[in-house]
Parts: C-alpha cells; structure tokens; sequence
C-alpha cells in the first residue's frame, strides 16, 4: 500500500496486489484481509498488477508508486 495525494485528507491508501493467475479476488476476501486495520487505513482503491517493481535488495520500490504519473503508468503497464 502506498498513499495517494488526496485534496481532503492529504493522502488516501491504495493498495496494489499481485494476484497468481487464474485466482479470482473476491471483495469477501479482501473484506477478511483488511479487517483488522482501522477502517481510516483500508485502501479507497485497489489495483491488480502483475509485479511490483523491487530494489536491488528486494523490498517495493514505493517511490514508483506516488506521483499520478507514474501511478498512471503502473497502472496502464503493469496489467
């Protein structure tokens, strides 16, 4: 999860999941999965994508993620 520039709150969670292909997220499971975070940090939009980009030594590269360009781009390249 990343936050996004929100005009409100100041930043919003997003969430990008990579899901195994041929499996079907339902929003039950994603209502189990978020279910012990405080409400205010459940994500106000969720996005499949087929890899999260990593650094050299392996954790999210999160700064691709928050500007809109770039989400733009994940968004658009990474289905």
């Amino acid at each position: 999860m990343v936050g996004r520039r929100d005009e409100r709150w100041g930043q919003r969670p997003v969430a990008y999941l990579v899901v195994r292909e041929m499996a079907d997220l339902t929003s039950d499971e994603l209502a189990r999965v978020l279910q012990p975070l405080a409400t205010f940090k459940h994500p106000s939009e969720v996005f499949s994508v087929s890899r999260i980009p990593k650094t050299a030594s392996g954790k999210p590269l999160k700064r691709l993620f928050l500007t809109e360009e770039r989400v733009n781009y994940i968004e658009n390249q990474l289905k």
